[in-house]
């Protein structure tokens, strides 16, 4: 059926054969029957082969238990289409995986670029959520905070201000925490703002702005050492609409 609509498809015997398929072809789209006869189950290959490849997975079955279907979808988004449906209703389902595979590609190679971008930018970068965790920090980030690039415990906005609360305040580069409450409430860019540091004895004025991503739940803050430069004028805040 798969050949006279127009797919090259090649076929798995067992769960475990086709975990090797799949890590060997790394095909367009696997139509995985949840029932393959001794050995894994067909969720159990899904599973093992998302582990390794991040490939789109169509599930077919003749089971349509609830439970079967909760289990199939926490596994993959692309489906659960049962047997029997009829020839139709599967070449419909195939066309629609095909295109929500094709929409996830774009987004993650996006996604790349995107980090790509970031992880190149001259200017210290982080990407801070609504709780003030750093979910991204690129080099010169680090570099700026004095951190080291192995920390294993999750980064906060405070170990790049000093601050002792999330909500700032006086002095420091605690306006920054201001200036990311602003603009997760106002959903507006902020800068540049200016911010005075004392670090280790000596003044270090640090200039910042505080943007919207592309995530509601995160925003990005850039900073940068604008110590001894002519003319920082006065400590400011501006808002792009």
């Amino acid at each position: 059926m798969l050949e006279a609509a127009g797919y090259r498809a090649e076929t798995a015997r067992t769960g475990e054969q086709a975990v090797e398929l799949a890590l060997e072809l790394e095909p367009d789209l696997i139509l995985m029957d949840v029932d393959l006869g001794p050995g894994i189950r067909g969720t159990e290959a899904a599973r093992r082969i998302l582990q390794q490849r991040n490939l789109a997975i169509l599930f077919l079955s003749s089971h349509s238990e609830p439970e079967f279907i909760t289990s199939a979808e926490s596994i993959t988004s692309y489906g659960y289409v049962l047997k029997s449906t009829g020839r139709e209703i599967l070449l419909a389902s195939i066309r629609m995986a095909f295109r929500l595979a094709d929409a996830n590609a774009r987004a993650l190679a996006e996604r790349d670029r995107a980090s790509a971008l970031l992880t190149h930018l001259p200017l210290p970068l982080v990407q801070v959520d609504r709780d003030f965790r750093i979910v991204y920090a690129n080099g010169p980030a680090i570099r700026f905070a004095r951190l080291s690039s192995q920390l294993a415990a999750p980064l906060h906005l405070r170990d790049f201000t000093g601050c002792e609360s999330d909500r700032g305040g006086q002095g420091g580069l605690c306006a920054i925490h201001a200036a990311v409450l602003n603009v997760f409430a106002s959903g507006r860019r902020t800068g540049p703002n200016t911010a005075t540091e004392d670090d280790g004895g000596e003044s270090r004025v640090v200039r910042f702005f505080v943007t919207e991503s592309s995530d509601e739940d995160t925003v990005l803050v850039t900073f940068e050492d604008v110590t001894g430069e002519p003319d920082r004028g006065p400590h400011r805040s501006t808002h792009d609409s």
